[in-house]
This record gives structure tokens, sequence and C-alpha cells, in this order.
């Protein structure tokens, strides 16, 4: 459990049985999440044209966004999971 919250730590932020709190935090997982889908995006397109890097570097953004996907998905699980009073602190 100490590793998860290392890892997660703003998933623990959320307070039991306030639904706001759960709001917020979902909201600033899909926001983050979001973003950093955009940078990656642009970082593709940006380096899309070079024959071989391109092509490298859009191999390595698509398994950066893969993990960044897994590690919002696995945050906003973690926020419900509190806020449901499953997990404790």
């Amino acid at each position: 459990m100490d590793m998860l919250k290392k890892i997660w730590f703003y998933s623990f932020k959320v307070e039991k049985k306030n639904v706001s709190s759960l709001v917020v935090n979902l909201i600033v997982w899909v926001v983050a999440a979001f973003i950093a889908g955009v940078v990656l995006w642009l970082a593709s397109a940006l380096t899309g044209w070079i024959p071989l890097i391109g092509s490298l570097i859009g191999i390595l953004v698509g398994i950066v966004g893969g993990a960044v996907e897994l590690y919002s998905l696995i945050g906003i699980v973690l926020s419900i999971l509190v806020f449901a009073d499953v997990i404790k602190d």
C-alpha cells in the first residue's frame, strides 16, 4: 500500500464520501492525460516527416502514450476506490 501511495499520491487525496472531491480528482486525471496526449501527439507530428528517426520516435511516443494512459486509468480507479472506502489510508 505504501508503494501505491508513493506512485499515485494524488489519488489518495480524495476525501471519503465527498463527491465534489472525487469529481475534482477525476477531472484532474482526465485533463492531465489529455494534455500529455496532446504533447505526445505534437512531438510525433513534428518529427513524423523524418524518415528513420520519425518512425523510431513514433514508436517511442506510442509506448510513452500507452504508459501515460495506463497511469491515468489506475489513478482514476484508485480515486474511486478511496472514495468508496474500499482502500483504507
